[in-house]
């Protein structure tokens, strides 16, 4: 590559090293960086080339740049406070007298957002940028990350107009859940504000964790806040800030979307007057939810970010509309460059996202008559019941399966591997995802009618990862909408037979056929029981049942087992070892799992104990240490396990604390002791993570 030739805008090499960039119409020449940034094709850590400036502030530059291992393009953000920094020739950061004390601390408070950035991983992003890197160099800080492209929820309220409640919901669920996940980790974020909210085709994006806090451990006063967007106790030295303090910022956002304007200090002037200007603009079933969560009493509001979520998106009966191919509302809005903002609904002479699709738009030309009404398809958890026997429901034939498991009939049981992610929604099209896995519903690289859909970990990019759903009818009684469910490709999902057990395949579409057309059930949690913390949704893994190892996210190899040597141990205990292929003449690696009451409880029995042994695990309160005592009626024995992502879940203390280990400081585990603590002292979520596999057959 001549980096003489590479543009500064897109970071592609041109064929010629003058004029304009043939791929984005860019002029190098034309370009005249700040005198305090860096010059463009300078390069960071001997792997990142910087093109131009962003966007800066008073705190900090934004490049956009190409990390040349990779071959992709990133934003590398630098730390430069514009009050008491200079750049020298050579490119350091130089301090005015005085300024290095105020610089040190933000650079601690810099590095601090890069860490909590970096806990999430690549199939946690939704709703989070996520950072790639992180290190320092010329006298300061970066943190690299993926490049977004889109416009701050502030520009498309300001310029398009406020959204209707539909559009707020689904601009506002990757944030609310991205602020549960933050949260899990025992993080604050403290700066919820549209400008720090990006609107991109893969759904909205929460920037700038730069003001995030972790309670208890930052120093007091160090936090900052936002006129508008910051309640009560942020504004005030020594306030107790938490989850509500967000929930607070989360809820101003929300009265941003529906209002286009700031929402009232309800403080200052009294609960009678606090919506009064939109009043006209925010539904009835929305303003009590804002009301408690604007309220200046912390106690007063929602405590966790779920709970305020679960009361905003409570469901009510979507307004009847002409659309039949449902689209992706923020997606289709940016892909089109509507105006309009969020365009989904069928108006005469409006813009209509395009389905990708001849045989969904005679689809949709059949059922436009004015009897036929379509719902708006939210994104979420879904049941799908088959229209010609709904005693029968689509499914995964396995428990964690692999790539290739195959979608197939199953009688109705509410399981893990029976529900589905519907995300992603852009162009109309939608991306199907087993609950329990996170894979991907599509066939392999297959579209012809009779191949078989199963679940991915990987998109194929073959035209039948993407589906769009077709209404063709709603149950009134229980509120649940008939569609058919078709791909790029124009080819539909369908069993080959109506019966338990048949495998769900692709189908050349016939309308007359009811075994082509399914039922969506809303599959909500149930709201009289708690939720469960955890990194994604937390839904609970029911009738695990027989003999399993039990082997740890960190690689795969260091399983779960016991020890039973008095020398070490007064009494025997669980503790990990690197174990290769595992057979079932591994006892000491095995575990019988034993369902025991509700809740997805089970009492854990090692398999190496004596034929008259009754022993189980059982959590030990004082040492944390899980040993292996008689069984009886003690909470202590019972257990649970939550779903994680991917194939990887949590065992759960019945104090729902996690079992997991430490390392050595050789980075090894060998003999380690399993404990079991608080979600809040988690800090390498693959050391609690667990993988839980049958024993390998001779």
């Amino acid at each position: 590559m001549d980096i003489n030739r590479i543009c500064i805008n897109c970071m592609k090499e041109k064929a010629f090293e003058g004029g304009p960039c043939p791929f984005c119409g860019f002029v190098n020449e034309n370009y005249r960086p700040a005198a305090d940034s860096l010059l463009p094709l300078t390069p960071l850590r001997g792997r990142y080339l910087l093109g131009r400036v962003l966007g800066s502030g008073g705190f900090g530059i934004t490049y956009i740049a190409r990390d040349m291992n990779l071959q992709v393009n990133t934003a590398v953000k630098e730390l430069y406070l514009k009050e008491i920094c200079m750049r020298g020739k050579d490119g350091m950061v130089q301090m005015a007298e005085g300024g290095r004390r105020c610089f040190d601390e933000s650079k601690a408070r810099f590095l601090q957002e890069a860490r909590i950035l970096a806990m999430f991983h690549e199939k946690e992003k939704e709703g989070i940028v996520m950072t790639r890197d992180y290190f320092e160099e010329n006298g300061t800080a970066y943190i690299v990350m993926e490049l977004l492209e889109g416009k701050t929820l502030k520009e498309q309220v300001e310029s398009s107009g406020r959204l209707v409640p539909a559009q707020m919901q689904q601009v506002m669920q990757p944030i609310c859940h991205a602020l549960i996940k933050i949260h899990s980790f025992g993080v604050l974020h403290l700066d919820v504000s549209p400008d720090n909210i990006m609107l991109t085709s893969e759904g909205a994006r929460l920037l700038d964790f730069g003001g995030a806090s972790i309670p208890g451990r930052d120093r007091p006063g160090a936090i900052s806040y936002k006129r508008g967007y910051s309640p009560p106790e942020q504004r005030k030295p020594g306030g107790r800030i938490g989850p509500w303090t967000d929930i607070y910022a989360a809820a101003a956002v929300v009265y941003f979307c529906l209002t286009g304007e700031k929402a009232p200090d309800i403080a200052a002037e009294g609960m009678d007057r606090s919506f009064a200007s939109g009043s006209g603009k925010i539904p009835g079933s929305l303003r009590k939810t804002l009301a408690k969560a604007l309220d200046p009493k912390p106690e007063n509001r929602f405590q966790t970010m779920e709970d305020f979520w679960n009361s905003l998106h409570k469901r009510e009966r979507p307004v009847p509309v002409k659309l039949l191919v449902f689209a992706g509302m923020l997606a289709a809005s940016l892909a089109l460059g509507s105006s309009m903002g969020f365009g989904v609904f069928r108006d005469e002479g409006a813009v209509q996202p395009q389905t990708g699709s001849r045989t969904a738009d005679t689809l949709q030309s059949r059922y436009s008559s004015a009897e036929e009404t379509g719902h708006i398809i939210q994104e979420g958890t879904y049941i799908f019941e088959n229209a010609e026997d709904r005693n029968l429901i689509m499914g995964i034939d396995s428990g964690f399966g692999d790539d290739g498991s195959a979608l197939v009939l199953k009688n109705y049981q509410d399981r893990n591997e029976n529900r589905f992610f519907v995300t992603g929604g852009r162009d109309s099209f939608y991306h199907l995802q087993a609950a329990h896995t996170n894979s991907y519903i599509e066939t392999e690289g297959l579209i012809s009618p009779g191949a078989a859909l199963g679940q991915f970990a990987d998109l194929s990019e073959s035209g039948t990862e993407s589906w769009s759903f077709i209404f063709c009818g709603h149950d009134e009684k229980k509120n649940m909408d008939k569609v058919i469910i078709i791909n790029r490709a124009g080819t539909v999902m369908a069993p080959a037979k109506t019966a338990a057990g048949e495998a769900v395949v692709l189908a050349k579409l016939n309308l007359k056929d009811e075994s082509q057309k399914w039922y969506m059930r809303w599959n909500e949690k149930d709201p009289s029981q708690p939720d469960v913390r955890v990194y994604r949704e937390g839904d609970l893994v029911e009738d695990i049942q027989g003999l399993f190892n039990v082997s740890s996210a960190l690689d795969g190899m260091t399983s779960m087992c016991v020890s039973r040597d008095e020398k070490y141990y007064k009494e025997p205990a669980l503790v990990v070892f690197r174990s290769r292929w595992l057979t079932e003449k591994d006892r000491a690696f095995a575990f019988r799992f034993v369902p025991a009451g509700a809740e997805s409880r089970y009492r854990i029995y090692p398999a190496d104990q004596g034929t008259n042994e009754e022993k189980c695990l059982e959590l030990d309160p004082d040492t944390r240490n899980i040993v292996i005592r008689s069984k009886s009626n003690k909470k202590e024995q019972l257990f649970r396990i939550v779903y994680v992502r991917s194939n990887t879940c949590l065992i759960q203390a019945c104090d729902e604390s996690v079992l997991g280990f430490d390392l050595l400081q050789d980075g090894t585990a060998e003999g380690m002791h399993i404990i079991s603590r608080p979600y809040k002292d988690l800090k390498d979520s693959r050391l609690e993570s667990w993988i839980l596999v049958k024993p390998h057959e001779n």
